[in-house]
């Protein structure tokens, strides 16, 4: 059976839990200080509501929306996919195209305006 941790808890216990480096366990250990403060800082970042949001986001693009609009349409035709829901899918997949159009066009002018002010500083 593995040796238990040598440490003291807050409250003056003896600490329960397995040692696993020198004689005291992960939590005890000094030399991974850095490494808990790590650990924890990621936890706390993984519970954050924008983190949680980001993994439940699905991102879909261009070709992503044309398939789901062909799909759409075949349904509606084949009468499996009322009119309404169709035209629901339609309405999105056309605000994702103009909001990928939008973004595309806005990094372009970002990069228009670089290329102004790069020159601008060339220019005495």
């Amino acid at each position: 059976m593995a040796a238990l941790c040598a440490a003291k808890n807050k409250d003056g216990s003896a600490c329960k839990v397995r040692a696993t480096r020198v004689d005291m366990c992960v939590f005890h250990d000094p030399a991974l200080e850095q490494t808990r403060r790590d650990g924890s800082r990621r936890g706390g970042k993984g519970k954050s509501k924008r983190a949680r949001a980001e993994r439940t986001v699905v991102t879909y693009g261009a070709k992503d929306a044309q398939t789901i609009l062909s799909t759409a349409l075949r349904d509606v035709v084949a009468r499996t996919l009322d009119v309404g829901t169709g035209v629901a899918i339609a309405s999105m997949c056309r605000a994702l195209v103009v909001i990928a159009d939008e973004a595309e066009t806005a990094a372009k002018i970002a990069e228009l305006q670089a290329r102004l002010d790069a020159q601008a500083k060339d220019t005495p």
